[in-house]
């Protein structure tokens, strides 16, 4: 399957299996990096990675969470490596968030809504 141009998206290969990823800075400043597999383009692993962007969050950072990182294509394999030991991609566990900080992934909980 060919990707789209002009999306940003990336490839990178792990094991036999072909993924590609996007960077993306959300409305509150997070870097956080989408993760699909070419093949099946509905599994998708989303990781938050508690960093911003310096260049797009300028300013006063004092007494925020976050802090600067570099995003490679290593710690994206890292990533995927990690989720596919959890079982990411097996039947029923296609769509996960994970956390990555302190160079540590964990699984996000599922959001529940308390009333």
């Amino acid at each position: 399957m060919a990707l789209p141009k002009k999306q940003g998206l990336r490839k990178l290969q792990v094991g036999t299996t072909g993924y590609y990823w996007k960077l993306r800075n959300e409305r509150n400043g997070e870097m956080t990096i989408t993760i699909g597999e070419v093949a099946n383009p509905n599994c998708r692993l989303t990781v938050h990675t508690n960093w911003y962007d310096p260049w797009l969050m300028l300013g006063d950072r004092t007494g925020q969470r976050w802090t600067t990182g570099i995003i490679t294509p290593a710690l994206v394999r890292q990533a995927i490596n990690y989720a596919l030991s959890q079982q990411w991609g097996e039947e029923g566990n296609r769509n996960w968030v994970l956390n990555y900080q302190n160079e540590t992934f964990s699984i996000r909980p599922p959001f529940t809504n308390s009333i």
